[in-house]
């Protein structure tokens, strides 16, 4: 979806900040797209607990309404879940689970009541959201924006699973709806699986809101935290169209190691380098550090910014 400009807009929106043993940053570039439908989340502190964090990305298409609106009331929406009321200081991983899941279907509900859905906005959006605490990250996956965790020693691990029609269980759940798959795309069209958003894909009344041609339901992953964690991403699909999971982790660590301390400046470092890279979509990361990230030894800015061009050089 979307149409091209004629040359990219580079301009970037960047923000920082710190919580309870780590640090984060967020970034976004409209790029190549008319538009600019992305949205993040960077939140420390939830409720009353200043020791839980909640980041993530959404990806919009066919509009920004759906990524604004679910950017700006994700949260709220969490803690009014019941089981959200179940979290304690403890931040037991089941209820942050719970809370976060079912707050997708609330977050849908929302959604097709506003005013704006009835008046012929079709947009969607991808979700990759997730909780941090002390002890444990807790992911919520909808559609093909995606989480990765470097762990110590810089290996990558998924966080997520992209959600593409073409996925057997994708494509089943799909055909079962009454919809099909061509061209790699939902009724020949949409790119992603499950999205919030996206009603014109959920007119199967006679089913659940998990069970339509797109769906709502989110993949959960939780893990705990060790000691040599590094870094978290969050990101689009624009950045995973030129970056392998493995690739992006390097990239960052690269430019800790090369003495970048600035985590905003990193994010920007990414993105700028997906871009040379020949990507052509919005793109908008949240990069969350902990205490074990590699950082080198800052360095004087005439080498820090041979510093930037080194790690730009290392994904190719």
């Amino acid at each position: 979806m979307g149409s091209f400009l004629e040359k990219p807009l580079t301009e970037k929106d960047t923000h920082r900040g710190d919580g309870p043993g780590l640090q984060w940053a967020s970034s976004a570039m409209q790029g190549w797209r008319v538009n600019m439908e992305d949205a993040d989340i960077a939140q420390v502190g939830v409720d009353k607990f200043e020791k839980l964090c909640y980041f993530g990305v959404l990806d919009g298409h066919g509009g920004d309404l759906t990524s604004k609106y679910a950017g700006e009331n994700m949260v709220q929406t969490i803690i009014e879940e019941e089981a959200f009321k179940k979290v304690t200081e403890k931040f037991e991983v089941e209820a942050l689970s719970d809370a976060l899941y079912h707050a997708h279907f609330t977050m849908d509900r929302k959604l097709k009541a506003h005013p704006r859905m009835s008046q012929g906005d079709t947009s969607g959006s991808t979700a990759i959201t997730g909780f941090v605490t002390p002890n444990n990250i807790v992911i919520a996956n909808c559609g093909d924006s995606r989480s990765v965790l470097c762990r110590g020693g810089g290996q990558a691990e998924a966080m997520s699973f992209d959600h593409k029609p073409t996925n057997e269980g994708e494509e089943r759940r799909i055909s079962e709806s009454g919809g099909h798959v061509s061209m790699g795309r939902v009724n020949g069209d949409l790119a992603v699986s499950r999205a919030l958003g996206d009603f014109v894909y959920k007119q199967a009344s006679h089913l659940a809101p998990e069970k339509q041609a797109v769906s709502i339901e989110p993949e959960m992953k939780t893990v705990a935290r060790e000691a040599g964690d590094e870094f978290l991403i969050f990101a689009c699909d624009g950045i995973w169209d030129v970056k392998s999971n493995q690739q992006a982790c390097d990239f960052v660590r690269q430019a800790m190691m090369d003495g970048i301390t600035d985590v905003g400046t990193i994010c920007e470092m990414l993105l700028d380098n997906c871009l040379e890279e020949g990507s052509k979509d919005n793109m908008s990361i949240v990069l969350v550090v902990f205490e074990s990230a590699p950082f080198g030894e800052a360095k004087p800015d005439a080498e820090a910014d041979e510093s930037q061009s080194k790690a730009s050089e290392s994904s190719e």
